[in-house]
């Protein structure tokens, strides 16, 4: 015997049908679990760079902005040593994954006076108030590959992080909000909502 369509069918399958989108994710484990990283707690360049590609139209102002063209800025701290490191990784790796991108490496101490940037990932070591002070006036998204990167709402927006093995994404609707971003429902469904007390609900 059928039944009618209810509201609660429609959402299941709306999460369904992201949630294929996103399949991507329990695949990329594989690279994630030999990787020299996965002991600091942190995905390997590879994996964040196809989380990005995958994760960024998500946030609906991602299209009017690649329209004219999209340009990564990686910032990191020059004085430290693994700040320059994962920045050259990510870098190279955001570069294969996203052709079309222009992917900049750029000092947390110069990012105010770069201009035509419509996302910003977070090495590790950053300034946190000023990059997410640099964001909320760009109106742009902000990742970060730690979860201290996005525990306060002077964080990034959003983390790709580890968790039990797999990638796992957290945003912090604050952070977000001071950014004037509008993340898809279809996203904040898949990830994990960390408040500023680091203390996560779904």
């Amino acid at each position: 015997m059928s039944r009618s369509t209810t509201d609660s069918d429609i959402r299941f399958a709306r999460v369904a049908c992201a949630a294929r989108r996103f399949g991507l994710v329990a695949g990329l484990c594989a690279s994630f679990a030999g990787s020299a990283f996965a002991a600091e707690g942190v995905l390997p360049a590879d994996v964040v760079a196809a989380l990005v590609r995958k994760v960024a139209p998500y946030e609906r102002g991602y299209a009017a902005r690649a329209a004219d063209g999209f340009v990564i800025a990686v910032v990191f701290a020059p004085a430290s040593d693994a700040s320059r490191l994962e920045k050259d990784l990510v870098v190279r790796a955001l570069s294969e994954r996203m052709p079309a991108a222009r992917v900049v490496a750029v000092s947390d101490e110069s990012l105010e006076n770069e201009e035509g940037i419509d996302l910003i990932v977070l090495c590790e070591g950053v300034d946190l108030d000023e990059t997410s002070a640099d964001a909320a006036k760009r109106g742009v998204l902000t990742i970060g590959l730690r979860t201290e990167h996005v525990e306060n709402i002077r964080g990034a927006a959003m983390a790709f992080v580890p968790r039990a093995g797999k990638p796992r994404i957290l945003v912090n609707l604050k952070a977000a909000g001071n950014a004037s971003l509008d993340i898809d429902a279809r996203l904040l469904g898949l990830a994990e909502i960390v408040t500023e007390n680091a203390q996560a609900s779904k």
